[in-house]
């Protein structure tokens, strides 16, 4: 009682200034600009134009979704060989955005190159409920009648923010 309270927080207000500064001077779209902190997982600043507005994640979730578990749960490595090739799940057949099928190509590869086909292999390997939990531990939790394949491409009704994302 009467003591002295300090509060702590990641802000570095100089980074917040830069920002904000930013996200002013461009006019022409919204935005949003986060700085995080690796080390700790702090906000050192964020500002936005837009709110907290739900968007689909694309590609964002691949990692979150598909290569983390798979990682974690050792169905693949970073060097394990993905088949990049047509596949069809009961009449749904992602394609790569370059419209290309690379064949036999790491999983760190897949990664760096955003390749569609391969995520949803690796998705259907970890088992979507599977995965899903990791995203539950990240407070990215997806609504019930999404689960399916398509999610490894960030195919989901409501999406999340960006400050969700970028917390996990």
């Amino acid at each position: 009682l009467g003591g002295k309270i300090e509060i702590f927080t990641y802000l570095e207000t100089n980074v917040q200034a830069q920002i904000k500064s930013i996200a002013e001077k461009v006019q022409d779209c919204d935005k949003s600009l986060f700085v995080l902190d690796n080390e700790s997982m702090g906000f050192k600043a964020c500002a936005s134009t837009v709110g907290s507005i739900k968007r689909l994640p694309g590609s964002l979730i691949k990692p979150l979704l598909v290569y983390s578990p798979a990682l974690e749960e050792n169905i693949i490595s970073p060097a394990t060989p993905i088949l990049d090739e047509k596949i069809n799940y009961s009449g749904y057949s992602p394609e790569n955005y370059d419209g290309v099928f690379h064949g036999y190509i790491s999983a760190r590869e897949c990664v760096s190159r955003s390749l569609n086909v391969p995520a949803v292999k690796i998705l259907e390997s970890v088992g979507t409920k599977k995965a899903l939990c990791y995203l539950k531990k990240m407070n990215l939790p997806i609504e019930n009648g999404d689960e399916s394949l398509a999610l490894a491409l960030g195919g989901m009704k409501n999406g999340y923010t960006l400050q969700a994302l970028t917390s996990a």
